[in-house]
Order: C-alpha cells, then structure tokens, then sequence
C-alpha cells in the first residue's frame, strides 16, 4: 500500500501509520476501530492478547454485577441484605484453586464487585495424567466428566475430551467463568428468578513486573478502605489481606513462627528461591499495606513514611507512582500494568509517545522519572 493509515481513537480523524509498527496494529487497532457518530472507539481486545503465559503467569481479574447491582451487599432498591453471598465467592475461589492450576494471591469481595490477583502454574499440568485431569474436572463439572469417563479410552472422542480439559483447567478464563457461572445460578435459585447475574465479561489485567503484582495486591486488599468501606485492613471482610493477618495473630499466639503459618488457599509471602511463593517478605508487606491504608484514609498525596520507601524503591517504583497506582491502576492502565518497556511489546497502543497512559506508567518508574 502507497499510504498506510491509522483510525485515531480520541477524534475519530485518520492520520498515517508507520509501517514499522502494522503488524503490532493490525487486528487491535486497525480492524478493531470503527467510526461512530465522529467519534473513534475500539473494538474489545481479545482475551488471547490479553492472557499470554509466555509472558507473565500473573493476572488481576475484576467481575461486576449487572447494572452495577448490588447483589452480593445491601441493594438499595429493594432493601434486602445479600451479605452472605460474599463468602460464596470466597469459598468458590478456595474450592476452584484446588483443581485449576491458578494460584490465590490476594481477593476482596465487594457489595457489587470482586477483585483477585491470580498466579498461573500452567508448567505443571502437564506432568499430570489423564485419571488425575478427570478427577479434578469432576469436582468442578460432574456430568461433563461423568460423560467423558463413558467415552471408551482409547478413542478420538475421549483423548480430545481430556485435552480439553487439560487445557481448561490451566486457563484463567475458565477459572472465572467457573466461579461466575456457579454464583450466578446460586443466586438465581435462591430468588427464583432467571437473568443476567453479572454484567460485561470479566475485566483482566496482565501484570509485567514485580512492582505491578506488588502494587496489584496492595490495590486489591485495600479495596475496602478506598471504598471508606472499612478503617483499617484487618477490620475489611472478605480480603486476603484479613485472612493472612488472622492466621498471623493466631500463630502468634500459638508460638508457631508466623512466616511460616499461612494461610490455606492463598500463594504464601516469603524470600525464598520456591516457585510457589511470592518473593517478598510477609512483614515487609504487611507495613506495605499498613503505611498505604493510612496514606488513602487521610488522602496524602503521594506521601509515604520512611518505613516503606525503601521498599518501594526495591520493586522499582517511585513513592508518589506506588501510592497513585494503587489508587488508579484501573483506571490509569488498560489490560497491562509494568514498565512501559514491557508494556510497548503487551499493548500496541504504548508505542506511542503522545498516549496518556504512557506518561503515567513513564512517571511510576524510577529508572525513567529520574
């Protein structure tokens, strides 16, 4: 083509396109950008480029009710308390990370919304034989495999079945459409009534670096106190970050080393070359998430103690980056958070220098603020 063009996304006008960077725009940008009413919108990026195991096994992943309901709190339409429904989704998380190949990192359960921070072990699943991916698919689907086990073994049919489910229980978009499709139906029953239980697809949010899985958990497990929901973390219900300081507390009294109770079900914190653990210690994040619930509370922008700067400074991020990511990393980031180093080679869009978005994550680094 003589002349290579680019729908803009903010005014809808065309301007040309580099041919350096077509084949990074061509089914996000170009094919995915319509034209409406003047306005330039781009169509919903596929969740394949938005999961990439390759590239980072960890996620943040956000589901909300339909209209924006609130069905698992207090609906202020009708004035009946669904509370219980809270410990569903946490009880449903717990039970499906036992038989995916996703990790726990950290959760908070909302009124009309829940977050979580999810760590792929897509590696192991292939050291795991077909009798063992049955037996878990069973707990989560029971007639499916109830139907595969009737397949004989040895044909076409049941080898692709139990591919299927190989991939299946190493997908993210599996796991939470498995949790979806059970609140939602439980909650259906319990009211007697059919519909739409949450809205849109699932929100996720690859994490490129350390600073972004740090900065993810924090935003989720103080969900909560930026709500002015709770005061502190350990009064927030239905978070992680409540459940790691009970287990704590309780180990503590126990004369058990602390660090080494954690909780079931959640991915545990200490420095340690182990795979399955996050490389950060339990009582450094613990002042991690105590100084920035104070910050958020009393809404002190972009001050931090001198207790957590240098931990901050570990994860690479800049103290006033680290306090406005983890009030804004939904807002301020699309489906990536990280460097925009890696964030160029995730999303098209960060190639170019005028993006909004670029200058905040450009801004959270150290190495590029300085």
């Amino acid at each position: 083509l003589a002349v290579l063009y680019r729908l803009s996304l903010v005014s809808g006008s065309i301007r040309p396109l580099h041919p350096l960077y077509l084949h990074r725009f061509l089914i996000h940008d170009i094919l995915g950008a319509v034209v409406n009413n003047g306005q330039g919108r781009c169509m919903t990026t596929p969740r394949s480029a938005q999961i990439d195991f390759s590239v980072t096994p960890f996620y943040h992943c956000m589901s909300r009710c339909a209209r924006q309901a609130f069905l698992c709190g207090i609906d202020h339409n009708t004035g009946k308390d669904y509370s219980h429904r809270k410990q569903w989704i946490v009880e449903r998380l717990k039970h499906l990370s036992e038989f995916f190949f996703v990790d726990i990192c950290a959760y908070a359960v909302m009124s009309n919304h829940y977050h979580v921070v999810l760590k792929s072990t897509h590696h192991k699943v292939n050291g795991v034989g077909d009798k063992e991916l049955l037996r878990r698919w069973e707990q989560v689907y029971r007639n499916d495999a109830k139907v595969i086990r009737s397949y004989p073994k040895d044909s076409i049919l049941y080898k692709q079945s139990v591919q299927k489910i190989r991939d299946n229980l190493q997908s993210i978009s599996r796991f939470m459409a498995a949790i979806n499709e059970y609140i939602g139906t439980k909650a259906n029953q319990e009211e007697n009534i059919k519909g739409p239980f949450w809205g849109d697809r699932f929100r996720s949010q690859a994490l490129l670096d350390e600073g972004a899985i740090l900065t993810a958990m924090v935003y989720v497990d103080l969900n909560p106190v930026r709500a002015k929901i709770s005061s502190t973390p350990e009064n927030s219900e239905f978070t992680s970050i409540r459940e790691r300081i009970e287990v704590y507390r309780k180990s503590l009294k126990n004369s058990f080393d602390p660090k080494s109770v954690q909780p079931t079900g959640l991915v545990p914190l200490s420095v340690s070359d182990d795979e399955s653990t996050l490389d950060f210690n339990l009582d450094d994040y613990f002042a991690l998430i105590d100084e920035t619930s104070r910050v958020i509370r009393h809404d002190k922008r972009g001050y931090v103690s001198e207790k957590i700067a240098p931990l901050i400074k570990r994860i690479g991020l800049t103290s006033q980056g680290f306090v406005e990511m983890v009030k804004n990393i939904e807002a301020e980031f699309s489906y990536a958070v990280g460097h925009v180093e890696y964030l160029k080679h995730f999303v098209p869009s960060y190639c170019f220098r005028n993006n909004p978005r670029r200058k905040f994550a450009e801004d959270c680094y150290l190495d590029i603020a300085a």
